[in-house]
């Protein structure tokens, strides 16, 4: 393999390694069949997902038995094969992939994808020095990081 061959490569998977995609939506689960967290565990462990962060919901219905969750989704689209890495194909098969995992009822996206790409840090409170520090450990200044 020649270097200009390898420095492409090289390049090609930088520049797919920074982009990630990002969705929001519900997720309705019954709660006789699989507990919340281990749902969660579940969706973490999709292909591509990197990131689940999970907001209490409201229903209209407040004696429904089913649980429900707004999810805040972070997606890598560099595992799957090229041809199918594009933004919509691979939405569908997360949410396709979400809605299979046992104890699932049904999840509906909210949000439409978006490009991820600026990463924010901030900095919470350390009790013990006073200053403020990530992870409440020690001072540490933090910068507005983008990708």
């Amino acid at each position: 393999m020649k270097l200009s061959e390898i420095k492409k490569a090289i390049k090609e998977e930088y520049a797919s390694s920074k982009k990630v995609l990002a969705i929001g939506g519900v997720i309705v689960i019954n709660p006789k069949v699989a507990k919340m967290k281990y749902i969660l565990s579940d969706v973490r462990a999709v292909l591509g997902v990197t990131i689940v962060n999970n907001k209490e919901y409201q229903s209209g219905n407040p004696s429904s038995k089913y649980e429900y969750a707004y999810l805040d989704i972070k997606i890598d689209p560099s595992p799957f094969p090229k041809g199918l890495n594009d933004t919509a194909t691979i939405v569908t098969k997360v949410e396709k992939d979400i809605k299979s995992i046992r104890g699932v009822v049904t999840f509906k996206l909210k949000e439409k994808a978006r490009d991820a790409k600026t990463w924010t840090i901030s900095e919470t409170p350390d009790p013990q020095s006073g200053k403020s520090a990530p992870y409440g450990s020690g001072y540490a200044p933090f910068k507005k990081i983008k990708k």
